[in-house]
């Protein structure tokens, strides 16, 4: 067996190293020459990677010219090699000294596992796992929840223990920056329900009873429905989008290293800070609904602002409120706690960060319908 001469660190270069590409029909040679020692300086690779991005078929290495070397030129040759293992393209050794070969059949190459035929989805099956699915994200929500809930009873007996500057910040973004589209979005539904109603009323000569319906479907219904779903689009996939680049960029596990909570650092805060705010919404975007129903009943039907006020206050009770004001309360929590919950559990890639944004805002949604239909079953007719 012939002896591998390996020169020392002190080794004189002679030669400085280089490589020479040459490509034929598909194939692509890689010539190295010089010394290709560790004390050399290395030649750019760049040509060599875009070569290899350029539709090759085969690589194959020729060392003739090379004087002496080192584990910098095996490291290299395995770095081609394994580049070529990932994009599946052949790399030939036949041509390399039978020492440097040697050293790189030592090292095992990539075997790509197969995948297993997909099993046909029966009924039952698929039946079985959307039960299973259903079971295990309850448990989540369950188990999340729970968190919460011991997160905000440490807060209650600390206060401290809740980050009140990032409260703040969140109820900033939660409640002075949505009064726009909060407002635009109430102002706009108060004038489509009087005008509805003003359609089917004035047949019977009794506009004025637009006031009432106005009044009452926005304070019970459409004030919190519709703050709670502009909120969730809003707010709700912010929560997701900022919790899942976090989770992506190991900050959650950062967190959790240190000792730190991820329910009582990043989601107790979020989830105070949205509760709070939406009754106050809620109470903004009332006022404007009724504003853009008496700007049509006034404006259109030709109602007194005296009556109409008037009426508005006859039809509204206290009840209605209190009905509106828990609705929002509900609403805000799920929606915090959701966007939070589908943000911590997305997968670490840019891909992953979307899915949670728009699962996000799709469960909200459907928790504030679900919910105002549960209401809505145990209210008094």
């Amino acid at each position: 067996m012939e002896d591998v001469q390996i020169p020392s660190a002190d080794a004189e270069v002679t030669a400085p190293p280089s490589l020479r590409l040459q490509r034929e029909e598909g194939s692509l040679s890689v010539f190295f020459d010089g010394d290709w020692i560790w004390r050399a300086p290395q030649p750019a690779l760049l040509a060599l990677e875009q070569a290899l991005a350029k539709g090759v078929s085969e690589v194959c290495c020729h060392a003739e010219g090379v004087k002496q070397w080192d584990s910098s030129l095996l490291a290299l040759l395995l770095r081609v090699r394994r580049r070529c293992e990932e994009a599946r393209i052949a790399f030939r050794t036949e041509t390399l000294p039978p020492h440097l070969k040697g050293l790189l059949e030592n090292v095992p190459e990539i075997h790509w596992p197969q995948e297993p035929p997909p099993e046909p989805a029966g009924l039952f099956r698929s039946a079985g796992l959307g039960a299973v699915k259903v079971i295990e994200g309850a448990y989540r929500a369950l188990y999340f929840s729970g968190e919460c809930a011991q997160a905000l009873a440490k807060v209650c007996r600390h206060p401290k223990a809740l980050r009140w500057p990032q409260c703040r910040m969140v109820m900033q973004e939660c409640g002075p920056a949505s009064l726009g589209i909060v407002g635009l979005i109430s102002f706009l539904t108060g004038c489509i329900l009087a005008w509805q109603g003003a359609l089917q009323l004035r047949q019977f000569g009794a506009e004025i009873y637009v006031a009432d319906l106005v009044g009452v479907a926005l304070v019970r219904e459409m004030g919190p429905i519709m703050v709670a779903i502009v909120l969730a689009g809003r707010i709700g996939a912010a929560f997701a989008a900022h919790l899942a680049t976090m989770e992506t960029s190991e900050e959650v596990d950062a967190l959790r290293t240190w000792g730190f909570s991820p329910v009582q650092f990043l989601v107790l805060p979020r989830l105070v800070a949205l509760t709070c705010m939406m009754p106050l919404l809620v109470l903004y975007a009332d006022l404007l609904g009724i504003a853009g129903g008496m700007a049509v009943g006034v404006g259109v039907l030709g109602l007194a602002q005296s009556a109409f006020l008037s009426e508005t206050w006859k039809a509204l009770h206290l009840a209605d409120l209190q009905v509106g004001l828990l609705k929002s309360v509900v609403f805000a929590a799920g929606v915090a706690g959701i966007g939070c919950a589908t943000g911590l559990k997305a997968e670490r890639s840019a891909e992953g960060v979307g899915t949670a944004t728009t699962s996000a805002v799709v469960k909200s949604i459907l928790f504030i319908i679900v919910v105002d239909a549960i209401f809505g079953a145990c209210s008094r007719p």
